[in-house]
């Protein structure tokens, strides 16, 4: 698409405009569709269980929600308080849906203030989560009408269950997205500032970010009717995008900013950009819908919706810094200067052209076949040697773009000072003492990971951020009357046979502490329930050896041959957690295996695929050691979904990384034929754009800190923690080190007829007949052709 972007660069912004103004106008829309995804699981025990459950015996429903009753005056056997709860009952049958309601036997331990009816709610997630309101409505406005009436005091009411808390969830989850955005916009465009130096340069890459967030919004709604979206999803694809896009914006503007610095005209250098670092951003897009193609494979819709919510932001995002950024920049040169903040560093300028050095570079990285076809750009291809006027597309014949003759083109003086300067000999000294730097760095990241085998994994229902909810006092209330669960055990028998003799069972179940009641019913035809009230909350660790000890009992207790099912919060938070520690392995093999053949493309090299999964592992590790060691002291787990997530994530950011300096160092290689001298460059050129992109993906991930969600909380620690470890010690310190160790190894390709590249002339009249001394010296330096080299023009 360089031709829209470019020569219709208006065009294409607009284009891109209407998609978010389109985009703003359903977000509202998108808000209000947004809820809660319980853990369900097609085809799980727990899903069986419940399928019969409602097929055999309807009234239980699909899911079994609880009406929590409680009063600060009324004690529950007063005739006000049961008014109340018959009113209630009636008005919840009466309200859409036709809920059953049913009534929960007392137990041992009961506040005498506190009842409960249970809800057997019919239909699927989607149905039930549209239900919701009007059944906690209608039991609301029965209750205060009751109470009213009876003018002996009010009594509460209400409505809990695994769909009602996570609905609450999703709520806490988009009123903590709002106060994220504010906090991480401005904390991102600070970082941008100290790090870009001026205020205009850093408003470029955070309104190209939040357009592509925008759009991607808009991408959700499109699929809205297949994808079911809740506030996590919400959450982390808003912010995965966001720091996407300030990431792929940002290597366009430094790379955009560096091209200007030579010279180029700003039409001729977003052309340039786009065929140099665009082909870099096409890969690191590429890696992370790689790895967020993993959770696709999870068989839990929340994981799916997480995985193609993430992808399709990626998408969108790498398309609007490869499409509408090159098309507005240069409209928005004038712009990158204002509210400067501190001088860039003096340069030299000479009157020549492209030196034999850039054009070989620009050669190994401008745009392969497969970024031509993919994004549609046309260029002229002349021959090499032609002494031709070029024009703004055209590329010499061995790939490299073509300057405009006699242009003058400033270079950096080799002994400035400066950032640059000082970052140039710190890789110089790097490659003369690789070893102690290396030794270092992996010996602080396995320190840190060491504590990553003492992570607490673990479902948790994170109560602060539904505290003050009716869902969260409902709860509360049920777990303080030692009711925190009840768990449904479903047999089946043939139609005839008579109800299950469950008589053992239910004794045994009344024996146990952990049990405050247990009670059977027979629907008069093919099937038994046992309903157990039990003591040990959902998300405790020992709701699991619950859970086993009921189907233990149950197979103990009954004939040999009974089926038994089990049913509830606990056995279907059980089932997904079996689901989510399965997923795990799977979606890492499956990102292991497809970064290791897209970058085994990337690069045609077999060492440097194996050594950035190295790398990305001893990072992940290394996070996951760090947030173990932050919750050492509590009792807090860690949920099991963000690892998963966060595994996803960081190898996509981390290879986002790997790709960026990998890249450039491989362009130095073909172009000179010199490892350590194209570590050296290719370290010194990527290591500041890679610390700031750092920065600021950390700091917007690390928005997710001020959250109320545990979880968005731990997800944000982890991002955050793994990617200023992979920006720091990876890139800047073991990756460097390790390629200059492994020298031309770095390239190998068994079964490839490939030989070491050599040091490769400029084209034909691309260079004038006399280079100024710097120039010359700076050649002989990098190991190009001067003036006293034989064969020179």
């Amino acid at each position: 698409m360089a031709r829209p972007a470019v020569g219709r660069g208006r065009l294409c912004v607009l284009a891109w405009i209407v998609l978010a103004l389109a985009s703003c106008a359903v977000l509202p829309g998108v808000l209000a569709r947004t809820h809660g995804i319980p853990p369900d699981l097609p085809g799980s025990p727990s899903a069986q269980a419940h399928a019969v459950l409602a097929r055999d015996l309807p009234q239980f429903g699909e899911e079994q929600l609880v009406l929590a009753f409680d009063s600060a005056t009324l004690g529950s056997d007063d005739e006000a308080y049961q008014q109340v709860l018959t009113a209630a009952a009636r008005a919840v049958r009466a309200a859409p849906g036709g809920a059953h309601v049913l009534p929960v036997p007392d137990s041992p331990g009961r506040d005498p203030h506190h009842a409960y009816l249970l809800l057997g709610a019919p239909g699927d997630a989607a149905e039930r989560q549209r239900l919701l309101p009007a059944w906690q409505a209608a039991a609301e406005h029965a209750a205060e009408s009751a109470a009213e009436s009876a003018s002996n005091g009010q009594v509460r009411v209400a409505l809990t269950g695994l769909t009602p808390v996570f609905d609450e969830l999703q709520r806490a989850d988009l009123r903590d997205l709002r106060g994220v955005e504010a906090v991480s916009v401005p904390a991102a465009l600070l970082v941008l500032v100290l790090g870009l130096g001026s205020v205009g340069a850093a408003l470029v890459p955070l309104l190209f970010a939040g357009l592509g967030v925008l759009v991607g919004i808009g991408a959700l709604a499109a699929l809205d009717p297949v994808l079911p979206v809740d506030g996590a999803t919400l959450t982390v694809a808003t912010t995965v995008g966001f720091g996407l896009g300030l990431d792929y914006s940002l290597l366009m503007l430094l790379r955009y900013r560096a091209h200007r610095e030579q010279g180029l005209a700003p039409a001729a250098a977003s052309a340039r950009t786009r065929a140099t670092a665009g082909r870099a951003v096409m890969w690191c897009a590429a890696a992370v819908v790689v790895t967020s193609a993993g959770l696709t494979t999870v068989p839990i819709p929340l994981v799916r919706s997480i995985g193609v919510a993430a992808a399709a932001t990626t998408v969108i995002t790498a398309a609007v810094a490869l499409t509408a950024l090159p098309a507005a920049l240069p409209g928005l040169d004038r712009l990158l200067h204002l509210g400067r903040v501190r001088r860039r560093p003096a340069r030299t300028s000479t009157a020549a052209g492209t030196s034999a050095v850039d054009a070989a570079v620009d050669a190994a990285d401008g745009p392969g076949p497969l970024f031509r076809i993919l994004s549609g750009a046309r260029s002229r291809i002349i021959p090499a040697g032609s002494t031709g006027k070029p024009s703004k597309y055209t590329q010499y014949e061995d790939g490299s773009p073509a300057l405009p003759a006699g242009r003058p083109t400033p270079r950096a003086d080799p002994t400035r000072s400066g950032r640059e300067g000082l970052v140039a000999r710190c890789a110089e000294h790097l490659m003369r003492r690789p070893w102690p730097y290396l030794l270092a760095a992996v010996g602080l990241l396995v320190l840190a990971a060491l504590p990553a085998g003492g992570l607490r994994l673990g479902l948790k229902v994170d109560r602060t951020a539904i505290a003050g909810t009716a869902a969260g006092a409902g709860l509360s209330r049920l777990e303080q009357d030692g009711m925190a669960d009840i768990t449904m055990i479903v047999l089946p028998h043939p139609a005839g046979a008579g109800p299950v003799d469950t008589l053992a069972l239910t004794d045994a179940l009344k024996a146990d502490p952990r049990v405050s009641s247990a009670g059977a019913l027979d629907n008069g035809r093919n099937l038994t329930v046992v309903a157990v009230a039990d003591r040990i909350p959902v998300d405790s660790p020992d709701s699991p050896r619950l859970t086993a000890d009921l189907r233990a009992l149950a197979a103990r207790s009954l004939p040999a041959d009974q089926p038994v099912l089990l049913g509830g919060p606990a056995a279907t938070l059980g089932d997904f957690h079996r689901a989510l520690d399965r997923a795990l392995w799977r979606v890492a093999a499956i990102a292991v295996a497809g970064t290791f053949l897209l970058m085994l493309v990337a690069f045609r090299s077999l060492l440097l695929p194996f050594k950035a999964l190295a790398m990305n592992a001893l990072s992940t590790a290394a996070a996951y050691g760090l947030l173990a060691w932050s919750t050492r002291h509590t009792d807090s787990t860690v949920n099991l979904a963000t690892p998963l997530l966060a595994l996803t994530i960081v190898f996509g950011l981390s290879l986002d990384y790997e790709v960026f300096m990998v890249h450039r160092i491989t362009a130095h290689y073909r172009a000179r034929g010199d490892c350590r001298r194209a570590v050296a460059l290719g370290l010194s050129e990527t290591a500041l754009p890679i610390t700031l992109a750092a920065a600021t993906m950390a700091t917007v991930f690390a928005g997710l800190l001020i959250t109320h969600r545990q979880d968005l909380q731990q997800l944000g620690f982890l991002v955050a923690a793994a990617v200023l470890l992979d920006a720091t010690l990876i890139r800047l310190v073991v990756v460097p080190t390790l390629m200059r160790l492994l020298g031309h190894l770095n390239w190998w390709l068994p079964l490839a007829n490939r030989r070491r590249p050599a040091r490769q002339p400029a084209p034909a009249g691309s260079l004038p007949n006399q280079l100024p001394t710097a120039t010359a010296q700076l050649l002989k330096t990098a190991g190009g052709p001067t003036d006293d080299t034989p064969g020179a023009p």
